[in-house]
Parts: C-alpha cells; structure tokens; sequence
C-alpha cells in the first residue's frame, strides 16, 4: 500500500525536474562540435602574408636588374646593336592597380661595355590589367633624363615604353619580367641612344 502513496509523489517530481534537467543539457549543436575548432578570425584583424591583395592603395620599393642590346644612332649613320646592362631602384605608388612610379639607375646604366656607366632617372605611369588571379600584363610609359659620363657629357632626354611582359603578385611581392623594356634617350640634336632591356624587377608593397 505504501508503494501506492509514493509513486503520485515521485511522479510529481520527475516533471517538476524535466524542464532544470533539459535546461542544464548541452544543445546538440554544442555538443557535436569539436573542442579543437579554430576560432573565427577577429573582425579587422590582419589578412596571412601570402594573402596580402594587391587592390587598394600601396606603396612600393624594390630592384630590377636586366640584359638587352643598345643601339648608337648619330642621325647620319645606321644604328650600330652593342650588349648592355641596367641595374636600377625603384619605388612609387600604386592605386587599384594603377601605377606611378620612379627608377634610378645610379651610374648603372651600360649601354655601352666600351664606355662608362651612365645615370638614368625615369618618372613613369602605367597599369596592371589582370589576366588571371594573381597574374597581370605590365603597361608602362615614362619620361625622364640620362647624364654622367655621356658623350660630350650632355643631360640627354630619355623616354620609356613597355608593352610587353608578365607580373605576378604573391603576397607583398610582384615579381615583374618585360620583354623587352624600351628606351630611347638623346640630346635632340647629334645623336641618340636606342635601348631594349629584358627588365627583371621585384618589389615589396608597403601597407
């Protein structure tokens, strides 16, 4: 008879339990996910190095250093084809991948193997289009002057066209190679200096 009296008792209790025991219950959710799971990124934290995107607006600086021929040209005879090398710094802004820039070959210029290293400042625009992820076709054009060590140690006016040649960007690295790096610079009166540069540069964007 005993039994009979608790059992209304135990039953009452049971419910008045259930709702403090499935409150106290992980959600299903909580519980299948593992206690290792990565946390989300803070909101504006900083992007991992080797995503570093190219849009936006930068700063740069880097080198290029490259081969090519050159060519003499005195208005009176044919263009005579010598080796040549360039090594230059360069650094500027970039604005969604529109460019302004500055290179200097700081007496690094040797158009001319026979003769001395010349000075080359060049101010230039251009552009990155894209033609893939992180690759883009470098277009460019500058103008600038070239001095020390010239014939008749003239100031020459030096102009800069490329139009052919691939960039690829890797974190804040672009890696660029034109093929060639067209220049031509003279003093608009006896003679003239022709220049193709296969042009390697790398460069570092600042944030």
């Amino acid at each position: 008879m005993r039994t009979r009296r608790v059992a209304p008792f135990v039953l009452l209790g049971s419910v008045a339990l259930a709702p403090g025991v499935a409150w106290a219950a992980p959600p299903e959710s909580a519980a299948e996910e593992p206690h290792d799971a990565p946390a989300p990124a803070a909101p504006g934290a900083e992007p991992a190095w080797a995503d570093y995107a190219i849009d936006g607006t930068h700063g740069f600086v880097g080198v290029g250093l490259g081969p090519g021929a050159s060519g003499f040209w005195t208005y009176k005879q044919r263009v005579i084809a010598k080796p040549e090398l360039l090594f230059a710094l360069r650094g500027g802004l970039l604005f969604d991948r529109a460019e302004v820039a500055i290179e200097l070959a700081p007496v690094t210029w040797v158009p001319d193997f026979e003769g001395k290293p010349i000075l080359s400042f060049l101010v230039s625009i251009g552009g990155l289009p894209a033609l893939g992820e992180h690759v883009f076709w470098p277009l460019r054009f500058g103008l600038g002057l070239a001095a020390v060590n010239t014939p008749n140690d003239a100031v020459l006016m030096q102009g800069r066209v490329d139009l052919i040649g691939l960039a690829y960007h890797y974190g804040h690295l672009l890696f660029e190679l034109d093929l060639p790096s067209t220049r031509f610079a003279s003093d608009l009166e006896t003679y003239g200096i022709w220049s193709w540069v296969g042009n390697l540069s790398v460069s570092y964007l600042l944030i």
